[in-house]
This record gives structure tokens, sequence and C-alpha cells, in this order.
């Protein structure tokens, strides 16, 4: 999906939002940080699968993951492995790396943690608002709820992204806006710069659910050019703490025989 800078003359077609594409952006953060808040009360399982594309598309690998929540951070414990799940030691190991892990984080500030545990990329809407072009682009409807988009380009005096809360300065985004809640239900990044094991021409897009209490991720998508693999990553079995927390591995679940 190419960004589209509309003509001047069309532009008075479209519908207004009730403030700036920066307003609105500002609203979005001190919405997300409510939903955050909210969102730690949650468990998922979290599926990511990598498929090689260099002939056919093919399945490499398959992790599942518990994803969830440790002293106010993401947290992913591996609970399974190509569709099947860990043996008795595995398992041991990983609440091993959890237990350590929380006596980390519960005697070490957020702001003097050790970041390297992080495996997961994030969308910083702050820097959007500082390092990006912002232009409104329309009205549509997802799942039933009306949403307002706004479409960024990253302005070429911005920084370079140097840790994976960056992603924001890699590249082009498209942000559909929730109208009733202003958190953001689908999003999209389009890299123009040569990121990590990333190359312009690859894309993410996430793509989230409001559940009717909170915004919960659903799906992210990226393709990484240059190295022809694509990543699948699905958040399925939420529930909070609290309710019944051990993952499911049915029959159908596991790899193809082929793929393994």
């Amino acid at each position: 999906m190419g960004l589209v800078w509309l003509p001047l003359a069309w532009a008075f077609l479209l519908p207004e939002i009730p403030v700036t594409p920066a307003k609105l952006l500002e609203q979005v953060v001190a919405a997300s940080r409510e939903n955050g808040r909210r969102a730690v009360n949650w468990l998922a399982r979290e599926d990511i699968k990598r498929y090689d594309l260099r002939r056919k598309r093919r399945l490499m690998s398959w992790l599942t993951f518990e994803a969830s929540k440790v002293e106010g951070e993401n947290y992913y414990r591996l609970v399974g492995r190509n569709g099947k799940p860990l043996s008795n030691e595995e398992a041991r190991r990983e609440q091993l790396k959890l237990d350590r892990e929380a006596a980390y984080r519960k005697s070490t500030p957020p702001g003097k943690r050790n970041r390297s545990i992080e495996r997961r990329f994030s969308l910083s809407i702050p820097q959007i608002i500082q390092h990006h072009s912002l232009q409104y682009s329309g009205e549509d409807t997802i799942g039933g709820r009306k949403i307002w988009i706004i479409d960024t380009r990253l302005q070429d005096d911005a920084p370079v992204p140097t840790t994976r809360d960056e992603m924001a300065l890699s590249g082009n985004a498209t942000l559909w806006i929730d109208q009733e809640t202003k958190l953001v239900c689908m999003q999209e990044v389009r890299m123009t710069r040569a990121w990590e094991n990333w190359y312009p021409g690859s894309y993410v897009r996430y793509e989230m659910f409001w559940n009717g209490e909170v915004m919960l991720v659903k799906r992210i998508q990226s393709r990484v050019d240059g190295v022809h693999q694509e990543n699948d990553q699905t958040y399925t079995d939420y529930r909070k703490f609290g309710s019944e927390a051990n993952l499911k591995f049915e029959p159908s679940d596991a790899m193809p025989p082929a793929a393994q």
C-alpha cells in the first residue's frame, strides 16, 4: 500500500477530523497509555511462523509463546515448538528464565533495566509526531467501527533507528484510528531505510481488535525484502490473569511433516 498525497484541489472533499492530525495523535498517545494500563491484565497465546519465499512459500519455523506482562513490561515465555508443547525439561528451563527476569525487574527501576531480553518491535506514536509529516486521508469502517486514516512520511532529517522501540524511524506509515476510543486499530510501516535485517520495501502491519474493554493485538504480518522471508504472528486465547492459564495444543496445530 503506497502513500498517497492528495492534490490540494481534492483535499476539501475529505470529511474533517475535529482536530489537526498532530493533535489527534496526541490524543492517541494519551488513550494508549490508559489502554496499556488495562492490557497488563491480559495473557495471550502468540504463534510466530516464518516462511521462506525464495521458491515457493515454505514454512521454516513455528514458535509459540505465552505473551504477558511482568512488572509492567512485555514478557514472552516459550511454551511450544512446531505446534507441540515443550518437553518437561524445556518448560522447566523457561519457567526458571521467567522467575529470574521477574526478580530482576522487581528489584530494578524501569529506566535502568537491561532491554536485551526484548524480542519484539514497536511503533512509537510520539516519534511519528516528532519526525514524520502527517496527512489526514479520510474515514473508513473496520469491524463495524468508524475509523480515521492518517498517512505519514518520514522526514529526511529524522535520526536513524538504533533500538527495536524505534521502528517509527525506519520508514513511512499509515495509522487507522478508532473514532470512539482514539486507539490505533491497525497500523502499517513501510521501510525506506536499511535497518538491522530490514531493507527498503519491507513492511510490517499490525491488526488490533476491541474486546469491549481494551484494544488488543490480533495479528502482525511482515515481509522482509532482501532475505525473501515473511513472518506471521497471531494472538489468540486471550484471558485475564487468574483464569485458566494453560495453553491448549490441538492435534490440528501440528506442523505438516514436510515442513518440520
